[in-house]
C-alpha cells in the first residue's frame, strides 16, 4: 500500500504474514514512508540505512503498528557489508516478500567540479547496491513470489544541469530495472 491510499492494495493481493520486507534508505524520506506504510498494512520491516539513529527513531514511530520494526545500519557502498546484510535477514527466518531499493546519495555538481571518487560513491549507492542486495535475495526474492521496487527520480525524464552524478546513476537503475 501507499501513503494515503486507503485500502487500495499493491503487491498483488499479498498478505502481510507471508514475509518480510527490506527497505534501503530507511530513515528519511520516501524510503521512510514506504516502510512505516508497509508495517501500517501488517509487514515486518527491515529498515536500513546508514544512520543508526534514524532507523531507531523510524522504528520507535508513535504510528500505530504491531509488526517488528528492525533496525539495521549499514554502509552501501561496502559490498562485504551487503553480503553480511543479506545473511542477517536470512537469519531472521522470515521470507523476504518485498524489497525496496529507495537509497540513494544525490550530489549536485558539473563534470568540472566534480570528483571521480564523488561520482563512483554516488555510483554505488544509486545503482552497485541495489544491483548486489538484489543479487544476494534474489532466490529468496523468487521462492516467496515476491517482488523487487527500485525507487527512481524524475531527472530520468527531466534531466537538470548539475544533476551529472545522480542523473547518471538514476539512468543506469532504470536500464537495471527495466
Amino acid at each position: 500500500m501507499l501513503a494515503g491510499q486507503g485500502s487500495q492494495r499493491i503487491f498483488h493481493e499479498r498478505e502481510p504474514s507471508e514475509g518480510i520486507a527490506v527497505v534501503t534508505g530507511a530513515g528519511s524520506g520516501i524510503g521512510r514512508a514506504i516502510a512505516l506504510e508497509l508495517a501500517r498494512c501488517g509487514m515486518p520491516c527491515c529498515l536500513v540505512g546508514r544512520t543508526l539513529n534514524k532507523l531507531q527513531s523510524v522504528a520507535g514511530s508513535p504510528d500505530p503498528v504491531d509488526v517488528e520494526l528492525i533496525p539495521i545500519e549499514v554502509d552501501l557502498c561496502d559490498l562485504g557489508a551487503i553480503a553480511a546484510l543479506a545473511q542477517r535477514i536470512r537469519s531472521f527466518g522470515w521470507r523476504v516478500a518485498v524489497l525496496v531499493h529507495s537509497a540513494a546519495i544525490m550530489r549536485f555538481s558539473r563534470i568540472e567540479e566534480s570528483s571521480v571518487e564523488e561520482f563512483g560513491k554516488v555510483l554505488d549507492v544509486n545503482l552497485v547496491a541495489p544491483f548486489a542486495l538484489t543479487k544476494h535475495l534474489l532466490a529468496d526474492i523468487c521462492a516467496s513470489k515476491g517482488q523487487i521496487v527500485f525507487v527512481n527520480s524524475s531527472v530520468v525524464n527531466h534531466p537538470a544541469a548539475g544533476t551529472i552524478q545522480y542523473a547518471a546513476s538514476k539512468h543506469a537503475l532504470k536500464g537495471m530495472a527495466d
